[in-house]
């Protein structure tokens, strides 16, 4: 039986009328909803829309490392910092799951809340959303109710990990759907051994897991070309590659660890307003941290196309398999909204095979999939998916929109349900050998 943990109680709000929109300007040129490509509007206009799976990145946090003696003294302020806007708290949240799941929040109280992370200089923890994050979130709420005409959060199903920064994107991405007027939502957490949203080591059910994604991390850490990008960027700050990985938090010490929490660093700062440096030397080794630290991204589900294509089924494989076949229980609604991290839109960017003007870059704070899934008179099925507002065509697709049948072919190589996911897993005795095939001598 499903145990409720109820972090507040109030009258839920079934219905609110529509206001009016004040994106911000960040995300109004990132997210403004776009119209259709001219060679589909017909298509669609004869098509009814049946579901869409939201896949966001939580908004904007404080770093989960600091590099204040490279990138200058600052103080996190949590007044300033952790400041709620557009009356977000009006959303109360509901935490649904299977176990009492403990998170860290600024905004939700009650019991099951934990300490995340260490202090930061002026008080503010690591890993943390900020103001800005709520922003962020807000402002995606905007856009989807305004994209897809939400009346109702009975139309809404949200689900999150159980960190406080995606819980609290969530809530913010609510609070921008029904303009922040005080309503409650149900927010799904599922616990770490069955959680599908984060493919990271040691939460995962399946036995050998954590081997296979620790053999594929040690091929990055291994890679010639990001070790040279880091490098690179050890050397603009004139330290010694191995001496800069000494200060990475990371438990292998690598110049690639402490370049990628260099580079992570700095976008939190900058989101933050906390940085204003125009050190040349500095600026150099933002860039070759931010080319090593994309790299390693990528490397970290498979350093190689024919390593990512043994890895990623068992990686994101289940996510895949659930958004385009599984959203059917009658917990799911028309709009489903899933809050994660750039650990879970790397590896989905990569399983669909997205464009290199895509996969060139890091996935910015609150970055989002949108999985549109329509069905026409004859009860043929058709999907688009959207990237930050903009229509993607993945991997030997004809198009952006395309039927369902080509979506399942084209993405067969890495969907996986539940009963392959475990009856492959159960083979996998050797994940070494399993792997040998990808991994470059």
């Amino acid at each position: 039986m499903r145990n409720f943990y109820r972090f507040h109680r109030v009258l839920p709000v079934a219905t609110f009328p529509i206001a009016g929109f004040s994106v911000i300007s960040k995300w109004k040129n990132q997210i403004q909803a776009k119209q259709p490509e001219s060679n589909h509007a017909e298509e669609l206009s004869s098509l009814n829309l049946k579901r869409v799976v939201v896949l966001a990145r939580h908004g904007a946090r404080t770093p989960l490392h600091d590099f204040p003696e490279m990138l200058g003294e600052v103080v996190w302020d949590p007044e300033k910092l952790f400041e709620v806007p557009h009356g977000i708290e009006n959303v109360k949240t509901n935490i649904l799951s299977d176990k009492e799941i403990k998170v860290s929040s600024k905004t939700l109280d009650g019991s099951a809340l934990t300490t995340y992370g260490h202090i930061l200089p002026g008080g503010a923890r690591t890993g943390q959303l900020t103001k800005t994050g709520f922003n962020e979130a807000f402002s995606l709420g905007q856009y989807l109710q305004k994209k897809y005409h939400i009346q109702s959060l009975d139309e809404i199903y949200v689900r999150s990990t159980r960190f406080g920064r995606t819980i609290e994107t969530a809530q913010g991405i609510v609070a921008g759907i029904v303009e922040s007027q005080p309503c409650e939502v149900d927010i799904e957490v599922l616990p770490d051994d069955v959680e599908t949203l984060i493919p990271a080591p040691g939460r995962n059910i399946f036995p050998y897991m954590a081997q296979l994604q620790q053999i594929v991390r040690k091929q990055a850490n291994n890679d010639e070309e990001i070790i040279k990008y880091a490098e690179k960027s050890a050397r603009a700050l004139g330290l010694n590659p191995d001496i800069a990985g000494q200060l990475s938090a990371w438990p292998r010490k690598t110049v690639i660890e402490f370049a990628g929490q260099l580079y992570d660093s700095f976008a939190c700062r900058k989101s933050a307003g906390l940085f204003d440096n125009d050190d040349q030397s500095l600026l150099d080794a933002i860039m070759f941290a931010k080319q090593s630290y994309t790299k390693m991204f990528h490397s970290w589900y498979g350093n190689t196309e024919h390593l990512r294509r043994l890895a990623l089924p068992f990686l994101i494989g289940r996510l895949v398999e659930q958004f385009s076949n599984e959203l059917l229980e009658s917990k799911y609604k028309r709009i489903n909204i899933f809050t994660a991290h750039d650990t879970t839109i790397v590896p989905m960017q990569l399983a669909l095979q997205l464009d290199e003007k895509i996969l060139s870059r890091p996935p910015p704070f609150c970055s989002h999939f949108e999985f549109e899934f329509y069905e026409n008179e004859d009860k043929e099925e058709f999907v688009q998916i959207f990237f930050n507002g903009e229509a993607v065509t993945i991997r030997g697709a004809k198009s952006t929109l395309i039927s369902k049948k080509e979506f399942l072919t084209l993405t067969k190589w890495v969907r996986r349900s539940q009963i392959q996911l475990e009856a492959e897993m159960n083979e996998l005795s050797d994940p070494q050998n399993y792997l040998s095939s990808g991994i470059e001598k």
